[in-house]
């Protein structure tokens, strides 16, 4: 009897350690925003995230300002902020909808550089997500700001978000990443030289559900016949 209470016991304590971990995210490079199909479709939606008033489709992606399963620790949000700068000369058929995602973002109050957390919940174990964030400043500011990301032990690349003399071209950047989720919540931590920012951000499940689940039994029906 103590036998099997320490093995169940045992179990429990592992169930506990896989849910209290979060997952190691593989960054790609971070890129300039330039146009609507910067947005993925990759995989199934799982949510997405607009932080203005508004909900917005880009490139047939909503972006719910009421997003479930998606939480933050900004304190603000900021409306309109850009002016309506966004994407002047880099516009393309639906990217006024892009332009209104962008033109809004969450922050803290004083636009600090503190840390800033973005979990999402809801998520299935073993399941792979792509994650996409989006941080954007067009203001003419005489200063310079860039923000990374971390997920479990892994950092990304550069976010540059403001540019003062157009050394870089970049007054927006978005970047993705990929992770198999070992726990039912994934936290990823925005950290910047200052005003640390989320303009928007999306989670989409990789491959479709439906497909892993038309592999695994693709893979029982051959394990069943090879007996």
């Amino acid at each position: 009897m103590k036998y099997r209470t320490t093995i169940v016991a045992s179990a429990f304590l592992g169930m506990a350690a896989v849910s209290a971990n979060a997952a190691n995210i593989i960054w790609s490079t971070p890129q300039a925003i330039s146009a609507s199909t910067d947005v993925s479709t990759q995989g199934t939606l799982f949510t997405a995230k607009s932080t203005g008033y508004n909900s917005y489709t880009v490139n047939g992606v909503l972006f719910d300002a009421n997003a479930a399963n998606i939480t933050e620790s900004f304190e603000r949000g900021d409306g309109g902020y850009m002016g309506g700068q966004a994407f002047i000369g880099t516009d393309d058929t639906v990217g006024q909808a892009y332009a209104g995602l962008m033109d809004f973002a969450h922050a803290y109050n004083g636009w600090t550089a503190a840390a800033a957390t973005i979990t999402f919940t809801g998520l299935t174990i073993n399941q792979e997500y792509l994650v996409q964030y989006w941080v954007a400043d067009y203001r003419g500011y005489t200063n310079d700001r860039a923000l990374t990301l971390t997920g479990g032990a892994n950092t990304s690349g550069t976010l540059r978000f403001l540019d003062s003399d157009n050394t870089y071209g970049i007054h927006g950047s978005y970047v993705i990443g990929t992770f198999v989720a070992d726990a039912t919540s994934q936290s990823i931590v925005a950290s910047a030289n200052e005003s640390t920012m989320m303009n928007a951000a999306q989670l989409r499940a990789i491959p479709e559900p439906s497909a892993t689940l038309l592999g695994g039994l693709g893979m029982l029906c051959l394990l069943r016949r090879r007996r």
